[in-house]
């Protein structure tokens, strides 16, 4: 079996890279990949491990001619891969627009670890969001009440219906029936929703929920769930939505799930919080940190300021997550957040001048 193996592959829509090491029965995958770039590390245990190893034994890549050229080929790509059996060099073997005739059964195997063989076509995606929402009655006491919008999206008979839900019986309802334009949407959409073995978790109290659900022609459904935040959502996330938006928008506004800020929060593993807070009555826009990922854009909040850090209010106008080498301020210089100010009564909390 083979003991290290790089696969890089140049597509014109996509670059991809992966070094796959085995030691001590385990393996270790490093990818760089410009459709999974919040994919980089990946380790299998000792039977994942073994399987792959001997699903790849059965490709035979160590069959494979060295070189794969056609000319006049389709799709433009160009790819490289690089074996190492125990006590042999290297062996290259190299393709330009031809593969070997069990290149798809190859695919399959790397999709063990980052999908990319051809996925079959998507027939079906639905995904509902659901949240609590706070409303008065009529003596104006606080109630809470569900409040869900479903999508669903099918090829046959080509519809797309957009449903908005309160208190478990007030319904909208918006029925689009595009035969033709749905089938091309969902075809752009053929290379997104392809499972992977890891899945983050997020918990946040009071924010939203979500079920994405996929089925492709043939094949089970595959189903995404969670709180609806970009660590949990599949990274292709913020691509679909804007063609779907860019879809829709000449029929109709489908609701808040649609927008960034219902999913756009949510710091991945590594990553941290930066805030842009406004203090003052000039409204100053200062850095500062924090470790709650709950805290939104508009939320009041109490900020240390100036050289004797006196405890101010601000308001946030924005939230972003970097990786500490990509952090907007140093993080020597950058200080943290109090508190979030939610409730408080804002006559009792200093201001800045």
């Amino acid at each position: 079996m083979a003991e290290l193996l790089s696969f890089t592959r140049a597509l014109p829509t996509e670059l991809f890279a992966l070094r796959i090491a085995l030691e001590d029965g385990r393996i270790t995958a490093r990818v760089d990949s410009t459709r999974y770039p919040d994919l980089t590390d990946i380790q299998m245990d000792t039977q994942l491990s073994r399987q792959f190893m001997m699903a790849l034994d059965r490709v035979g890549i160590q069959r494979w001619e060295r070189s794969h050229v056609d000319p006049f080929g389709p799709g433009g790509e160009v790819w490289t891969l690089t074996y190492r059996r125990p006590g042999e060099p290297d062996v290259v073997v190299e393709g330009d627009r031809a593969h070997p005739d069990n290149w798809e059964e190859f695919l399959k195997v790397v999709d063990m670890l980052v999908p990319q063989s051809t996925p079959r076509p998507i027939d079906l995606i639905t995904l509902a969001v659901s949240r609590d929402v706070t409303v008065l009655d009529g003596e104006g006491h606080p109630l809470t009440q569900p409040y869900e919008q479903l999508l669903t999206i099918r090829r046959h008979p080509g519809s797309v219906t957009v449903t908005r839900t309160e208190a478990g019986d007030h319904a909208y309802t918006l029925r689009l029936k595009l035969k033709r334009a749905v089938g091309h949407f969902l075809d752009s959409c053929a290379l997104m929703f392809r499972r992977q073995l890891w899945m983050p978790s997020a918990d946040a109290t009071g924010a939203a929920s979500f079920k994405l659900t996929v089925r492709r022609r043939g094949q089970p459904e595959d189903v995404w769930s969670g709180v609806y935040a970009r660590n949990v959502l599949p990274p292709e996330w913020p691509v679909f939505m804007e063609r779907f938006r860019e879809f829709l928008g000449f029929y109709a506004n489908p609701g808040e799930m649609f927008d960034e800020d219902a999913y756009g929060h949510g710091a991945r593993p590594g990553e941290l919080i930066y805030l842009t807070v406004h203090v003052g009555k000039l409204n100053r826009a200062l850095s500062y940190r924090t470790e709650d990922d709950t805290i939104r854009s508009g939320d009041r909040v109490l900020v240390p300021l100036g050289q004797e850090n006196h405890p101010v209010e601000g308001r946030v106008a924005s939230v972003g997550y970097y990786t500490p080498d990509e952090v907007p301020w140093p993080l020597d210089e950058t200080k943290m957040v109090l508190r979030v100010m939610r409730g408080e009564n804002k006559k009792d909390t200093p201001e800045a001048d």
